[in-house]
């Protein structure tokens, strides 16, 4: 289903949305609405980033601790550790 919806946005949104010149969706509600409006966006943005990193976090743990049998808090430790690790 959100396949779907990604290419009903690209076959009709695109161009309204390019039009608008903004790189971000706080952005455009701005130019829509106002500039609180962006504000709103923003945080709701942050907020739900913050809450998926946690989930991911918190999966993470979880899985070390029933592989490895290892405490939650420490798996969850190494495995962000491991993430960071990777990444750079």
């Amino acid at each position: 289903m959100i396949g779907l919806g990604i290419i009903a946005i690209g076959l009709f949104l695109t161009n309204k949305i390019f039009n608008l010149k903004v790189l971000t969706i706080s952005e455009m509600l701005e130019k829509r609405y106002n500039s609180q409006t962006r504000l709103i966006s923003a945080l709701v943005s942050v907020i739900y980033t913050f809450m998926l990193t946690v989930t991911q976090v918190i999966g993470m743990g979880t899985i070390l601790h029933v592989l490895a049998g290892w405490n939650l808090t420490i798996s969850m430790i190494v495995g962000v550790g491991s993430f960071y690790f990777i990444q750079y």
